[in-house]
């Protein structure tokens, strides 16, 4: 259920909501759900503010929970739209280069928010270890980000217009970095992980195989021997973008029709 209204009144990063705060008092007719939903509101000198709770004009929800289903082992993966730079999680996943070097795109909007930690130990690796392998993945603190861990993954990187041989190889390096991820969570003991759409941006590979390939990768784990030991209780894959949102819902939806699902028609 869309919210772009005009007024709205909610409560920021899945806090109970207020008694106060309800669409008697805020003339709201959206279904907002604690454990759903999280808030980003636009003021209007167009400064962004997601932890205040306030009634405020011209709100804009860009995050909500579109798809999820209950794999093996009780874990649950869903598709959220959400902006990772304040999506409440133990670990955000970072499409990184092979450098950590987060010059661009998502990499960069995380380090930003997450403060100079982010570069000065993604600097400090690289100076003492080299540069990563693709396929690889690297946990550190997460900084200023509002979450414990932020979690590096290498993806593979394409040209622009891959042939299929191209197209073949990347994806068992995207698979393996998938993997790494998944690793990463079971060793660190975490309890989720927002996972975006790795490489489907600047690394040019092909929206809708990647994100087939997320999802099968995440869904074959968590069936196979691999996911012994800790298991979380929350995948999210989380992108911002309507386009990348739908692509992970048809391919969720297509891999686990015999699994236990919540369709959220937003």
């Amino acid at each position: 259920k869309t919210a772009l209204m005009s007024n709205i009144c909610v409560m920021l990063n899945c806090f109970p909501i207020h008694q106060e705060c309800s669409p008697r008092v805020c003339g709201c007719s959206a279904d907002l759900h604690p454990l759903q939903f999280i808030v980003t509101y636009f003021r209007p000198d167009n400064t962004v503010n997601s932890r205040e709770l306030s009634c405020v004009l011209n709100v804009k929800i860009i995050i909500y929970k579109r798809f999820t289903v209950k794999l093996h082992g009780g874990v649950q993966l869903a598709v959220w739209k959400a902006d990772l730079t304040n999506f409440q999680v133990d670990a955000v996943v970072n499409a990184a280069n092979d450098q950590l070097q987060h010059c661009g795109g998502l990499a960069q909007a995380l380090s930003i928010a997450g403060g100079l930690q982010i570069q000065r130990d993604s600097n400090d690796y690289i100076s003492r270890y080299g540069s990563l392998k693709t396929g690889d993945a690297i946990v550190f603190d997460a900084g200023s980000l509002p979450c414990k861990k932020i979690i590096h993954a290498v993806g593979p990187h394409l040209s622009k217009y891959p042939s299929k041989s191209d197209l073949s190889g990347a994806e068992r390096l995207l698979e393996r970095a998938i993997e790494s991820i998944l690793d990463k969570v079971k060793e660190n003991h975490l309890q989720s992980v927002a996972i975006p759409a790795i490489s489907s941006g600047l690394f040019n590979y092909p929206l809708p195989d990647c994100a087939n390939t997320i999802v099968t990768t995440v869904k074959r784990y968590y069936e196979s021997s691999r996911s012994s030991g800790h298991l979380p209780k929350d995948i999210f894959l989380v992108n911002n973008d309507e386009p990348t949102v739908k692509e992970m819902t048809r391919h969720l939806h297509k891999h686990a029709p015999s699994l236990v699902h919540n369709w959220l028609d937003m």
